[in-house]
This record gives structure tokens, C-alpha cells and sequence, in this order.
């Protein structure tokens, strides 16, 4: 069930952080409006971190990163960290606290 789950949050995610990318590609955000990327804390980070939130925090630095942590382990966390060093704002948000930290992040972005 929790493997369900966690497939279902990596298909929204992927789903997301590719409409993310056609949006960064095709429009700028109006003055005050920054992107914000959700990704999941998995395996494959490294490749999801370089291939679509590099090119988005590119593009626009101001950008937020909310990755979901259901529970990944210290060395993917340091990972991330170290991916995100130089690269745009992130929050990491555990999946049983989901919704209500994105709704949260998102009000502070407005």
C-alpha cells in the first residue's frame, strides 16, 4: 500500500515538474510570481534535480523547490541539500504532512 502511495506521489510530482517546465519554457511570471517545482525525495533525484530543476532555477532564481520526504534517508537528504546549494529556495515537506504544508508555502509565496 505505502509503495502505491509513493507511486501515485512520483506520478503527480513527475506530472508537475513537466508542466512546470513547459510554463518556465513558454511564459515569464508576471512581477511577484516566482514558479514553485515539487519534486520527490527518490532514488532517481539526482536526475529529476538536474534535468528539470536546474533549468527552471536557471531561468528564474526566485523559484521555490518543495520536495516531498516520505521518508528518504540521510544520505538522500544530504544529496538534495547539496544539489540545491547554489541553486534556488527549497523547502522539504514530509507526505503525511503534504497538503497542509503546500497550501501554507503557497500562501506565503502570494
Amino acid at each position: 500500500m505505502v509503495e502505491l502511495r509513493l507511486l501515485v506521489i512520483f506520478l503527480f510530482c513527475a506530472a508537475v515538474i513537466f508542466l512546470a517546465g513547459l510554463w518556465a519554457v513558454k511564459l515569464t511570471p508576471a512581477a511577484g510570481n516566482s514558479p514553485v517545482i515539487v519534486i520527490p525525495l527518490t532514488r532517481e533525484l539526482e536526475y529529476i534535480v538536474r534535468t528539470s530543476v536546474y533549468p527552471i532555477a536557471e531561468r528564474f532564481p526566485d523559484a521555490l523547490v518543495i520536495a516531498l520526504d516520505g521518508g528518504a534517508d540521510e544520505e538522500t537528504l544530504r544529496i538534495f541539500r547539496t544539489l540545491m546549494e547554489r541553486s534556488c529556495r527549497y523547502e522539504i515537506v514530509r507526505t503525511e504532512d503534504c497538503s497542509d504544508s503546500i497550501c501554507r508555502l503557497l500562501k506565503n509565496e502570494a
